[in-house]
């Protein structure tokens, strides 16, 4: 733990954050409180971002059970973060702190991914006993 993030909030960035945005999404709703509800096009003026990728993130939030949503017209989305909380909070104060380290762990997480599809684009070489 020398980067000074602890298990729990390396854990919540390892399982429910996969992008800078989506985790200032969460710091968004987080700031504002439980009982703000923010609609895509609410979140898209504050963070100035794309609607559809708001959308998913929100989509993500929802399944790491860190939002909800809250029936409209319009949908809107609120911050719920349950037990979560100490650890969001955590989050939020690291992120302050540790900015590098942080953003490190999320970088780190997607690259794994970036990898992988670079790596399936790359030709291998046959062996010169191959023919």
């Amino acid at each position: 733990m020398s980067t000074g993030i602890n298990h729990d909030v390396r854990r919540l960035l390892e399982e429910s954050i996969d992008s800078i945005r989506k985790l200032d999404v969460l710091l968004c709703m987080r700031d504002a409180g439980t009982d703000r509800g923010w609609t895509v096009a609410e979140l898209n003026a504050k963070l100035r971002s794309s609607e559809t990728a708001l959308e998913a993130d929100l989509s993500g939030l929802l399944d790491a059970q860190l939002v909800e949503s809250v029936a409209g017209p319009p949908t809107s989305w609120r911050y719920v973060p349950g037990q979560r909380a100490r650890t969001v909070d955590s989050l939020a104060a690291c992120y302050r702190t540790h900015r590098t380290a942080v953003i490190r762990i999320i970088t780190t997480r997607g690259g794994s991914s970036a990898q992988q599809f670079a790596d399936a684009f790359r030709i291998q070489r046959k062996e010169s006993g191959d023919g």
